[in-house]
């Protein structure tokens, strides 16, 4: 790389925050586009982090809430509900930029194409479980993340590859969109509606008959609405790697719920239930999770 490639992280929560400090600590030009509030708190305290593979620090990468200087790479990690919001801060992006889209769930890629009018490269991150503390601090235990990402029309990822390699993230790479964005989906979305249903991690969901069972039937539910989208998911490789995942796993959606916000209950459950309804696909698990949650939430005035 004949030079230090700029980066943006449109979405500083704990997956952007942790490749924004990932990406500051090995010495990238980093700029976080966020929210004034969370802007102003970034600008004053800097972004701490405490993850495995990085080590314990902070970092003070640049902060804006409007993109005016367009960087080589953009990030794209806001959750799908704020997505519209976000897209206004980065109107200024040159043609010339590369983005990442690691947005859970489907429908909005074609949104942030159209808002970016740049090459957009769809990808998910995996095998990393993040989270900000009360007082924003990144955490995660995680020592192997991995982002499998998809190119746009056969172009060139090799910057992008390079820099996720750099800051110690592993890349797999697909020709299939559909099939990035439901091999993550295929585990997330059975994961996160059991986690967030039940109040529990995987291990305790694994130790209960009734929960394990939902947990199985969900899987098998989203793996043929996958299959149908034409990815290559394997329902049972599936419930096979959650039984090997840490068992104090939980999921972003659990913590969101547990806060009694929806998070993203609709772009990941909810879009899995209506794929399936769409297609005549039986969901009749991850229908009864969803409105179980849509019920709790109701309750709660979120």
């Amino acid at each position: 790389m004949a030079k230090k490639l700029t980066v943006g992280i449109l979405g500083v929560g704990a997956i952007g925050g942790l490749i924004a400090a990932a990406a500051a600590a090995k010495g990238y030009a980093v700029t976080c586009i966020t929210t004034e509030e969370r802007a102003e708190k970034l600008s004053k305290d800097g972004l701490p982090y405490r993850i495995a593979f990085l080590g314990e620090g902070t970092v003070r990468p640049n902060v804006v809430t409007e993109l005016r200087e367009s960087p080589d790479i953009l990030i794209v990690t806001v959750k799908a509900p704020h997505l519209d919001d976000a897209l206004k801060r980065v109107e200024h992006i040159a043609p010339t930029a590369q983005a990442v889209s690691l947005l859970n769930g489907t429908g909005h890629l074609q949104k942030i194409r159209d808002a970016l009018k740049c090459s957009v490269s769809v990808g998910t991150i995996g095998h990393l479980e993040a989270y900000r503390e009360a007082d924003g601090v990144v955490v995660s235990a995680s020592r192997a993340p991995t982002v499998e990402l998809a190119t746009e029309r056969g172009a060139s990822a090799d910057e992008v590859i390079e820099f996720f390699e750099s800051i110690g993230v592993r890349v797999e790479t697909f020709p299939n969109e559909v099939d990035v964005i439901w091999r993550k989906l295929s585990r997330l979305g059975p994961l996160a509606a059991v986690t967030a249903a039940s109040k529990k991690s995987i291990g305790e969901v694994l130790e209960d008959d009734a929960w394990r069972a939902r947990l199985d039937a969900a899987i098998d539910e989203t793996a043929a609405v996958a299959l149908h989208a034409g990815a290559s998911v394997d329902a049972a490789a599936n419930r096979d790697e959650m039984r090997k995942y840490p068992p104090t796993l939980t999921t972003s959606l659990a913590r969101d719920i547990a806060k009694h916000e929806a998070g993203e209950l609709d772009s990941i459950v909810g879009s899995i239930v209506a794929e399936g309804e769409k297609h005549s696909i039986p969901v009749d698990t991850m229908r009864e999770l969803y409105a179980l949650l849509q019920s709790s939430l109701k309750l709660t005035g979120s």
